[in-house]
């Protein structure tokens, strides 16, 4: 169907999640709009993944020339041009975009693309500038972006994002990062390796707090290794600016303390890209937050309209991204309720690119314990596999977490140097239900990890 503007799918977005759905409705032989209101390719792309693990490498890069751990090399410590590794990132941003977008709208004659925000009317078409364009189906998929804590004070000081502090030209003398979760730790390693001062700031008793208590202790003490200062349990009173120099007054276990850095920014998570959608006219509800709330098959509460993605709130990871896309396009084109297919996130790993990674699949001994499963763990410190010994990087730890009495893995949560890589095995176990004794009857390569 498209007669004029009408089409069997309109996709709302132009990232990750809007363009697995939009390739496999048309894979399914549907006619598809796609209508993006910014630049295309979605946070990952343009602000996320690839530009901040870039500029990860490029700081670490940087920093091995300067505390390489092996004797009789002697490496020249070299200088950074940050404008110039800004633009090598930038560059490389643009060619992903045309490989993985441009592309595909270029190649793929059932896709249509309209640029513009978009706004629901009814609950079968949208306005995209003077345009109007009707659907059977929608899909929202317009992501979210980072999102803005009003501490007193917040409203006269110019601060630092996500997005825009991977756009500086010229690299602050030092940095306060106000959070303490994955953004935060990643920005923090980046400018500090690059010479940034660089002071974290997060309200938790602990940073990356949904990780494991024993991972998330290891990693702080590493940072702090590197010269990162990191204030656990800090509550944000107030914040100002005179003139370059930027102050945080926070309450640091009950005192009343000042931090001053050349910038802030803050990485307080994230709100959904909703603003303009007018949902209401659609009939679509959104939770106490703002997501827009989908079931298991990732339809709405308008059973015509599905969402995917980092809007609808359930895990804000590009992987996740795209196979809720996927799903929210197979199941607007299916008539058969039976067959619709339903979203699983029991095994979907996750990775937070510091150096050590941190990478984990499946729950924590915490989350076992709030879900009345008796579990049995084991921790293996990286010091003790000889992979580690033998590269000279032996930081980092292995925690399994297993249920007691079948030996059923659960979780398995990894800090190491290449804890992204290793992860995809731990994976894999989970999704076979195998068992502690399963695992340690496997043979791995040497001298990788053997025992659990």
């Amino acid at each position: 169907m498209n007669a004029g503007f009408e089409f069997d799918i309109v996709v709302i977005g132009g990232g990750s999640a809007a363009f697995a759905a939009a390739l496999k409705a048309t894979e399914l032989g549907a006619e598809v709009a796609v209508c993006e209101k910014d630049v295309i390719g979605g946070t990952c792309l343009n602000r996320g993944c690839i530009p901040s693990k870039n500029l990860l490498r490029v700081a670490e890069v940087f920093f091995y020339s300067r505390h390489q751990p092996f004797s009789g090399i002697d490496i020249p410590k070299g200088k950074v041009d940050f404008a110039k590794v800004i633009e090598q990132k930038d560059e490389l941003v643009k060619e992903l975009r045309k490989e993985k977008y441009l592309n595909v709208l270029r190649d793929n004659t059932k896709i249509h693309y309209f640029e513009g925000e978009a706004s629901f009317l009814s609950g079968n078409e949208v306005k995209v500038g003077e345009r109007v364009i009707k659907g059977s189906r929608f899909i929202i998929a317009t992501g979210a972006r980072p999102r803005v804590i009003p501490f007193n004070g917040i409203d006269r000081v110019d601060f630092l994002d996500s997005t825009t502090a991977l756009d500086l030209k010229e690299l602050p003398t030092s940095l306060i990062i106000l959070g303490g979760r994955f953004v935060a730790v990643e920005m923090a390693q980046i400018f500090s390796r690059f010479g940034s001062k660089v002071t974290i700031l997060q309200r938790s008793p602990m940073i990356i707090p949904e990780e494991e208590e024993e991972i998330s202790a290891a990693l702080k003490g590493y940072l702090e290794e590197e010269g990162i200062a990191i204030h656990t349990g800090a509550k944000v009173m107030e914040v100002h600016q005179s003139g370059r120099q930027k102050t945080v007054r926070a309450d640091v276990g009950g005192a009343a303390t000042e931090f001053r850095g050349e910038a802030i920014l803050m990485a307080t998570g994230i709100t959904p890209d909703t603003d303009g959608l007018n949902l209401d006219a659609a009939g679509v509800d959104v939770d106490q937050n703002g997501f827009v709330r989908t079931d298991e098959f990732m339809r709405t509460t308008n059973p015509v309209v599905f969402a995917a993605g980092d809007v609808a709130g359930k895990m804000p990871l590009v992987t996740v991204a795209a196979r809720e896309g996927s799903v929210a396009a197979a199941n607007a084109l299916s008539d058969d309720e039976c067959c619709l297919e339903r979203m699983d996130y029991s095994t979907v790993p996750h990775a937070i690119f510091t150096h050590p990674n941190v990478a984990s699949v499946g729950i924590t001994e915490r989350r076992a314990a709030e879900q009345g499963l008796k579990t049995v763990s084991r921790t293996l410190k990286m010091k003790y596999v000889p992979k580690a010994r033998a590269i000279r990087d032996a930081r980092g730890l292995i925690k399994m977490v297993a249920e007691e009495g079948t030996g059923r893995v659960l979780g398995i949560h990894i800090l190491a140097p290449e804890a992204a890589e290793v992860i995809h095995q731990a994976v894999l176990a989970m999704r076979e239900g195998m068992t502690v004794k399963d695992l340690t009857e496997k043979i791995d390569v040497y001298p990788t990890p053997r025992r659990w």
